[in-house]
């Protein structure tokens, strides 16, 4: 993955060092707080532990959003999703998973510029899709306003209840 500047002051790229995932797991760890206060339990403690993370860099699957050098916004790529989308065949998409940004970089477009980058990205790998997963409620809308469509259901222990499997179809 390359670097693929998205405004001046912006960047979007691989995390490259342990600083970087320590950062990215403080921007997660808050997000997972500000979520569960709105009542969205969605990822587990155990999801967001420093080795876990570390090992999603050296695999390249850990992207930051930088603004003036300093983290605002994190996500994972991977190439499957065997948990939510078990039937998809492999390298139709990207699944994205685990958006997160910094409170203080909130509602600053920075979901937008990740998810942009995300579908640049999977059109260089050839993919015609970028999919993730999301528990019904003001999530939902939000990707739908980026251009993701609800497309199926699944019911996962781990989420404690449904989660909707949403896809945005990408132009190749």
């Amino acid at each position: 993955m390359k670097l693929i500047k998205s405004q001046d002051s912006r960047a979007v790229r691989l995390l490259q060092t342990d600083g970087e995932v320590i950062e990215a797991l403080q921007v997660l760890r808050c997000a997972s707080q500000r979520m569960r206060r709105m009542g969205v339990p969605y990822w587990q403690p155990r999801e967001l532990g420093l080795g876990a993370l570390i090992g999603r860099r050296i695999c390249g699957e850990l992207i930051g959003g930088f603004e003036n050098s300093k983290l605002c916004a994190t996500m994972q790529l991977h190439l499957h999703d065997t948990e939510f989308w078990p039937e998809a065949i492999r390298g139709d998409a990207i699944y994205l998973h685990k958006l997160a940004v910094a409170e203080r970089h909130a509602r600053q477009g920075w979901g937008d510029t990740m998810v942009s980058w995300a579908a640049v990205f999977a059109v260089r790998e050839s993919c015609s899709r970028l999919r993730l997963d999301v528990v019904p409620g003001a999530l939902e809308r939000y990707y739908e306003l980026l251009g993701f469509q609800p497309v199926g259901e699944v019911r996962s222990a781990r989420a404690g209840g449904t989660v909707i499997k949403m896809e945005r179809l990408l132009k190749m």
